[in-house]
């Protein structure tokens, strides 16, 4: 026979304290199973935020940017045209607001700048992104530099009477001297900024704009060094006149090439006034019967020349010396004087013509580009332009026409030039690179 054991029954209030410990229970499990979707709903709840700021900031950056493009637009034409007070003020404010609208979205864009210098390490757009920051504030520099520079030149842009602008150089540059100054060291501290950016990492599409953006802010310090010098260099109130020597470098010289024409350029208020180009075998440079300086040692003993004619005086490779025994000779020679001595070789060609590109020369259907323009030069002097003569022909008047192409095309690149047909930052890049490479030596 089965012994049941019944227990005790419960009072009242041990049943109270039964239920409250189950009711405590089970609120504790239900605390333990709420937590982590708690947790997981706040996380999200930040990261949503955190994306929302994000999109709001951006969406700040992009207006700002559009509002930028927007005056910048604006500004373009008015720039183009013929400034009168009332609309240089409209251009002046359109092209202040567009600085503003650009210094506020680089502002705007501050809060990302940790962020894309941490995504460095991403593959293919990680370099990209770590250089926005700098580019932005490059953007914003040379917006105020822009400004400040549309200020400088108040006077050249409403000038009205018939006045060149290179005439009033010296009294703008008296005038804003401080401000040219901080022009000058701001440049240069963007230059450095911008060069921590290696090009060679970003990718295509980004490369060539930066590195584009790289060489326009290289010329800007020394554009303002030497613009400083340009109303006297340009002949401002007074001509200055320059001996040209045009030198081939395919029959090399010490100081670039063998001295092919020998030219004569005036210039009168930044324009040229006269400009002539002969022959370096012409009689009337050439002379022996007026005392002539004896050819440098090596010269002699190399060259078998004895006496030093104006087609021979570039045996140094120290182009000042070059340049003044050049200018010496031509004053024996022609009784004339010249301010300064200026040589370019056919690299220098083809260079400045890629910069005028497509050049017209007169007497020439086809016109010269920087890719074919040695090959035509070569065609013309075998066949000189409007003329029967030959080199094949074996006609005597080849030999005096041969050459006659070369003021043909300082004639049509000084036209282009004076009229504005040039894309500017390409010229100033051309000149650059020129005076780098020694294609163009200055004296």
């Amino acid at each position: 026979m089965r012994d049941y054991t019944f227990a005790e029954p419960m009072d009242e209030e041990e049943i109270e304290r039964e239920s409250r410990s189950r009711q405590s229970h089970r609120r504790q499990q239900r605390k333990q199973r709420l937590l982590p979707q708690r947790i997981k709903w706040a996380v999200w709840s930040v990261v949503a935020i955190l994306v929302l700021a994000l999109l709001f900031q951006s969406a700040q950056v992009l207006f700002r940017l559009q509002s930028a493009y927007r005056y910048g637009q604006q500004f373009a034409p008015l720039a183009r045209s013929d400034l009168t007070p009332e609309s240089y003020g409209i251009a002046q404010d359109a092209l202040q607001n567009s600085a503003t609208a650009v210094a506020e979205a680089e502002k705007a864009f501050s809060p990302f700048v940790p962020l894309l210098r941490g995504l460095r390490w991403l593959p293919w757009i990680g370099q990209d992104l770590a250089a926005l920051p700098t580019l932005f504030d490059a953007g914003r520099q040379l917006s105020a530099m822009a400004v400040t520079g549309f200020d400088i030149a108040e006077p050249i842009l409403l000038e009205t009477e018939q006045v060149s602008p290179f005439a009033q150089l010296p009294r703008i540059y008296a005038a804003a001297k401080p401000q040219l100054t901080a022009l000058r060291a701001q440049a240069d501290a963007l230059e450095q900024e911008l060069a921590t950016i290696d090009v060679m990492t970003l990718s295509s599409p980004l490369r060539e704009p930066v590195q584009q953006l790289q060489a326009a802010v290289g010329l800007i310090v020394p554009g303002l060094r030497v613009s400083e010098y340009l109303p006297e260099i340009l002949g401002v109130n007074e001509p200055r006149t320059y001996l040209v020597l045009a030198q081939n470098n395919h029959e090399l010289r010490a100081t670039g090439g063998f001295l092919t024409s020998i030219g004569r350029v005036s210039l009168l208020d930044g324009r040229v006034v006269g400009i002539e180009f002969m022959d370096s075998y012409d009689r009337t440079i050439s002379r022996t019967d007026l005392p002539l300086p004896p050819a440098p040692g090596p010269v002699q003993e190399h060259m078998n020349i004895e006496i030093m004619l104006l087609r021979d005086a570039n045996w140094s490779p120290d182009f000042p010396t070059t340049a003044q025994i050049a200018r010496t000779i031509y004053n024996q020679q022609t009784g004339r004087t010249v301010d300064g001595v200026i040589a370019l070789d056919l690299h220098a060609v083809e260079m400045f013509v890629h910069a005028l590109e497509p050049l017209k020369i007169e007497g020439s259907d086809e016109p010269l580009t920087g890719a074919s323009v040695l090959q035509q030069l070569t065609a013309f002097w075998a066949a000189p332009l409007e003329s029967e003569a030959t080199l094949a022909s074996g006609d005597a008047g080849w030999w005096s026409q041969r050459k006659d192409f070369i003021p043909k095309l300082a004639d049509a690149a000084i036209a282009r030039i004076q009229r504005g047909q040039f894309h500017y930052l390409q010229m100033l890049s051309t000149v650059q690179q020129a005076l780098d490479t020694r294609a163009v030596q200055l004296w």
